[in-house]
């Protein structure tokens, strides 16, 4: 939540801002954790987005994985992804360009495998990663995030996001 205070309170007409947050629902169960610190904290204008099933946080399968490297992949091809200038980072290690270099290289580093199977008559298994040589996609995982968050809000219009209105 250190992000989401300090980019309200470094860039221009971002203060009351509504935050979508959009966090992968997994075994860990992060996405109820945020709602629920958000809530217990008091944290204002601030929401945990959710897929079709009404819990917080977006499933990452391998059917999903594909559906948003494909949405991605589009955007990126017509240059519609934008990283904002002034990227804000609350983490001391890196500056915001460090880390738009990092995004950068999981990036390229992102991509199709293909593995045969030992038994002839069973299908290669196909999946998306860029963990190799102990790289991470952690930036690649959350850039998908957010475009089918961005999808889910601003195309589908989903019932449960009509009450904001995009600026």
């Amino acid at each position: 939540m250190n992000h989401i205070t300090t980019v309200r309170r470094t860039i221009d007409g971002l203060r009351n801002a509504t935050a979508f947050i959009m966090v992968e629902s997994n075994w860990g169960n992060e996405a109820v954790h945020t709602n629920a610190w958000l809530k217990a904290y008091g944290f204002r204008n601030a929401v945990v987005m959710f897929e079709d099933r009404g819990s917080a946080g977006f499933r990452t399968s391998a059917r999903s994985k594909h559906t948003q490297v494909e949405s991605l992949q589009i955007l990126l091809k017509k240059k519609l992804v934008r990283v904002h200038r002034d990227l804000v980072v609350c983490d001391d290690m890196y500056t915001g360009d460090e880390m738009k270099e990092r995004m950068a290289m999981q990036l390229k580093g992102f991509m199709k495998v293909i593995e045969k199977r030992k038994k002839p008559y069973l299908q290669p298994k196909v999946y998306l990663t860029g963990k190799f040589g102990g790289n991470k996609d952690d930036l690649v995982l959350s850039l998908m995030l957010n475009v089918e968050a961005e999808h889910l809000f601003t195309l589908d219009r989903n019932k449960d996001y009509a009450q904001y209105k995009l600026q």
